[in-house]
């Protein structure tokens, strides 16, 4: 036997119509305030990840130069690290630097690198030229 269903009062549905929506937003705004959270504390764990191996450099870099400190105080150390670093030279020295420094050689690196990346996507241009004319050409020859 079926069972027989009430007529929905007119009152019924205008709260459907008015707290259906508004429930549709609150729900809404819930779970994207929730997913927004996850991506801050996904942001943030990594920024923390990122900013410790940086102590840690840091730290490194602080040891090194404490050790430099304690070499820098010997004179002759101080004279030898003068002497390579600062072009200094004892009395009858000359200094001949047969070295590319190193700024030099990474603004080659750079320009090399520069080259090959526009030779690798004209390369990829040329390519996609060619395939369109050979898939171009095989359409003429079908028909």
């Amino acid at each position: 036997m079926a069972k027989k269903r009430r007529p929905v009062s007119a009152q019924a549905k205008r709260r459907i119509i008015v707290f259906g929506p508004i429930c549709i937003i609150i729900v809404l705004y819930f779970f994207f305030s929730f997913f927004s959270n996850i991506n801050d504390i996904r942001i943030l764990k990594q920024q923390k990840k990122d900013l410790e191996s940086q102590y840690v450099s840091l730290q490194e870099d602080a040891d090194n130069l404490k050790t430099e400190i304690n070499k820098l105080k010997d004179p002759e150390y101080l004279a030898k690290y003068a002497r390579e670093n600062y072009g200094y030279s004892k009395n009858g020295e000359y200094i001949i630097k047969l070295e590319n420094s190193d700024e030099e050689q990474k603004k080659g690196n750079s320009k090399i690198e520069h080259y090959q990346f526009l030779m690798y996507i004209s390369g990829g241009v040329v390519g996609f030229i060619f395939i369109y004319i050979f898939i171009k050409g095989l359409r003429k020859n079908k028909k």
